[in-house]
């Protein structure tokens, strides 16, 4: 710390109390500039912890929305690949002497009838003779999340 000159005369009095007050203005300014670094520091934060807040819960209201559309996307291909079934068995029983890819559009045109969520698209739809002689179709909606489906003809 920085001893006052010292002042002889009559003037001491008066510059001394000069240098008393010029000391408490810089120390009054010192304190107001560290409160303003405080608060700007603490301004950031106070922004910054409220945004990451906000996109850490748009991130998981995000995630639990897309899981529940998942879900209702396989629901709806499964209840379409299953009431469709037992019609496509039908059609491969009835069109066992015919092409394959004769027997591909038809069942493609079956998935596509009424109620369908058209979303089982031509290429998904592969029909080919089994080992036995029976007519196989395998509709392949893995790229949907849903295993492969096999139907097989009965004779």
């Amino acid at each position: 710390m920085r001893r006052p000159p010292n002042f002889a005369g009559a003037d001491a009095p008066i510059a001394s109390l000069f240098h008393i007050a010029s000391h408490w203005r810089r120390a009054a300014q010192r304190r107001v500039r560290r409160a303003r670094r405080a608060r700007t520091s603490m301004n950031k934060w106070q922004i910054i912890c409220p945004v990451a807040a906000i996109l850490l819960a748009v991130i998981v209201a995000g995630s639990i929305h897309m899981r529940g559309q998942r879900r209702a996307l396989v629901s709806a291909v499964t209840q379409q690949l299953d009431g469709h079934a037992a019609q496509i068995l039908v059609l491969l029983a009835q069109m066992r002497a015919s092409n394959a890819t004769v027997v591909e559009d038809a069942a493609f045109q079956e998935l596509q009838a009424i109620p369908s969520t058209s979303l089982i698209s031509r290429a998904m739809i592969r029909v080919a003779p089994a080992g036995d002689g029976r007519l196989e179709c395998v509709i392949d909606a893995s790229s949907l999340g849903i295993p492969p489906r096999t139907i097989r003809s009965s004779q």
